[in-house]
């Protein structure tokens, strides 16, 4: 499973936008696996600590494993 490390302090929203509600924040050098990616490719689905799955920004980490 891909991991996503952050490069940045990030949300974590209910969908793959700006426009969703925010559940959670996440900080720089923090990891959590990816489990999909938005039809833009710019949105990861990702597992956060809690076992919740949320939609962070591409713009926001770097990528480890195969992504496609």
């Amino acid at each position: 499973m891909p991991i996503l490390t952050l490069i940045q302090n990030a949300n974590c929203r209910r969908g793959p936008s700006q426009v969703y509600e925010v559940l959670t924040s996440l900080l720089k050098d923090q990891t959590v696996k990816i489990t999909a990616k938005s039809e833009e490719n710019n949105w990861w689905l990702v597992r956060i600590p809690s076992g919740e799955l949320c939609w962070i920004s591409g713009v926001t980490g770097t990528t480890v494993g195969n992504v496609d």
